[in-house]
Parts: structure tokens; C-alpha cells; sequence
């Protein structure tokens, strides 16, 4: 078992189960687009990760291993922009911050990536002095990167979330609502003034691989020019400002309202 993989025996049966055997099967049969040349046909190991909305298979084809990632169907309604990850993609490859990507088409609706065969990071590197100053530096790395993509609207995304559980009838707590409107009508005194850099957006220990010396980040769908003091929401609480937390802390808990609604 590779490190950093939780992987299981699959019936067959249960693929169809877990992401759609279809889809599955039609991103498989493409194999012959990607960017690598393969022996034949790639086959699926077993499940990678355990992502909260995505499903990603670990697939190998003679010597060289790969992770598909089939994208949720409800990705739209969490925020996702497939078009946007993909610029930010293209514009991390050159820098070797990311597993280097072997196909990529958003309206296909998967991506693949090599495998990186590495340890992935828990909560304790996080409490590790070392470890932390090797993030912050890949962060500093990652946020001069241009992608030339605009900057995130922060107050229409959350603006964006909202509408969308109320159009669903959701009934708010009285103390989100009013952290929301006090969140959205304080980015006009601070937003403004913050450097714009590309932000990840969802950098947490499941989201990092230590190989070899060397830090890899995966899952880029929710990044966008922003608000790099979220990402360094990582290295701890102390590192930004009470409105970073803030804003980081609603978007976190909208997002896992309207997946939980939407995957009812």
C-alpha cells in the first residue's frame, strides 16, 4: 500500500455505486488523449482519498501510476469554476508545485494527475516548527505565480451561497445571519487594502504531500486570486487578522451547509 493512500478492494459491481460506472469507464477509455504515452489501457486500483465530493481512483498502466479524479456533479453549487481551476493548473505546472497533470478537460468532467507516492500530511505537521516553515515558504512560492485570472469577489461569493440556501428554504440561525451580514458589511473597510495572490483556498494537511523533500498541494478547485491570508490560516490563527478568520470560518461553514442539502 503506498503511503498516504487509504486504499480497498473493489467489486467491480461497486464502482457503479460509488462514482458511476459510466463516467468511470469513459474517463478510462480516453487514455489514448492524455498527455503520456501508456502501455494500454489504464485499470483502477482502488479508491484515493477520501474526498468530501469529489471521487478519485488510483489507476496504473504497466510501470506508471495515476490519480483520476471524477468531479462532483453538485460542484457548480459549491462554488467550483472548472474552467478557472484549469488556468491555474497550467499557470503552477512550470513551478513543480503540483502532481503534473496528464489530462485535463473540464467539460469531460475529470482530471488526472500523476501519483505522487508520498506521505500525506496530518494535523500534527501542522503543530511541527520545521514543517510549518517549509508551507509558509511553498506558499510564498505559490502566491507570486500570475495566473492573469481576476481577483475573487468575496463579498458576491458569499452573496452567492446565500441566495443559494435560501432559494433551497433553509431555515438560517439567527447568529449566521447576523455573522453574515456583519462579515459582508466589513470587507469594504478591510478587503480593499489586502495584496491580491493567488490563493488556495482550501489548504489543509489532506491537501499536502511531503515526497522526497519536496511539498506537493493538490485540489486547486476553489483557488482564485484572493486573500492570501487565508491560506495562511494554515500555519495557525495567529498568523492573520480576526477578519481573515472570519471570512474564512463562513465560507467553510455555507459551503458545508449547501453540500449537506445538496447531497440529501
Amino acid at each position: 500500500m503506498p503511503v498516504g493512500l487509504q486504499m480497498m478492494s473493489l467489486h467491480p459491481a461497486s464502482l457503479e455505486v460509488v462514482c458511476g460506472e459510466h463516467q468511470l469507464e469513459f474517463a478510462l477509455d480516453s487514455w489514448r488523449q492524455w498527455s503520456v504515452s501508456l502501455r494500454s489501457r489504464p485499470r483502477v486500483l482502488g479508491p484515493a482519498g477520501a474526498g468530501l465530493t469529489n471521487s478519485s481512483w488510483l489507476i496504473v498502466s504497466g510501470s506508471e501510476r495515476a490519480v483520476l479524479r471524477i468531479n462532483s456533479p453538485i460542484g457548480d453549487r459549491l462554488g467550483v469554476d472548472r474552467q478557472r481551476e484549469a488556468r491555474v493548473l497550467e499557470a503552477l505546472a512550470p513551478a513543480g508545485l503540483i502532481p503534473a497533470v496528464w489530462h485535463n478537460d473540464p467539460n469531460q468532467g475529470f482530471l488526472v494527475t500523476a501519483f505522487i507516492p508520498g506521505k500525506v500530511w496530518e494535523a500534527e505537521d501542522l503543530a511541527d516548527l520545521e514543517q510549518r516553515r517549509r508551507l509558509r515558504e511553498l506558499i510564498d512560492r505559490y502566491q507570486q505565480i500570475d495566473t492573469g485570472l481576476p481577483a475573487r469577489d468575496y463579498a458576491r461569493y458569499l452573496d452567492t451561497y446565500w441566495q443559494r440556501l435560501k432559494s433551497l428554504r433553509v431555515a438560517m440561525p439567527v447568529a449566521l445571519a447576523e455573522r453574515y451580514r456583519r462579515c459582508r458589511a466589513e470587507l469594504e473597510s478591510w478587503l480593499p487594502a489586502v495584496p491580491v495572490v493567488l490563493t488556495h483556498h482550501d489548504l489543509t494537511p489532506a491537501n499536502i504531500i511531503d515526497h522526497e523533500g519536496r511539498l506537493y498541494l493538490l485540489d486547486w478547485e476553489y483557488a482564485a486570486p484572493g486573500c492570501g491570508d487565508i491560506d495562511r490560516l494554515a500555519l495557525g490563527a495567529a498568523e492573520c487578522s480576526p477578519h481573515v478568520r472570519e471570512l474564512a470560518a463562513l465560507i467553510n461553514e455555507l459551503w458545508f451547509l449547501i453540500r449537506e442539502i445538496a447531497e440529501s
